[in-house]
């Protein structure tokens, strides 16, 4: 969808698997690998800032997100740009990636 525009200020992607009824006090399901996990919040997460992109630290950069009144928080994890970065290399001044 960000193709089709010529420039872009920001992209924010969130994701986390957020059950309809949570049964710990997480509030959240495991549903991938322990592979994936060590990957996704132990790995370097590539960001674009500033039009640039560059490497933060996994399970950095906290921020507050509220789902229909349930406070949650969302950290960096790597992987979830794939090839973003590249694709829309000149067309993004900012994009994340953070997992619930």
């Amino acid at each position: 969808m960000a193709a089709r525009f010529g420039s872009v200020k920001t992209i924010k992607m969130r994701v986390g698997a957020l059950p309809l009824c949570p049964t710990n006090a997480l509030r959240h399901n495991v549903t991938w690998s322990v592979d994936g996990l060590i990957n996704e919040y132990c790995n370097p997460c590539e960001i674009v800032f500033d039009g640039k992109p560059i490497l933060v630290p996994a399970l950095e950069g906290r921020e507050s997100v509220m789902i229909d009144g349930v406070a949650f928080e969302a950290f960096n994890t790597s992987g979830g740009l794939g090839t973003l970065t590249e694709t829309l290399a000149g067309k993004v001044r900012n994009m994340s990636y953070k997992t619930l």
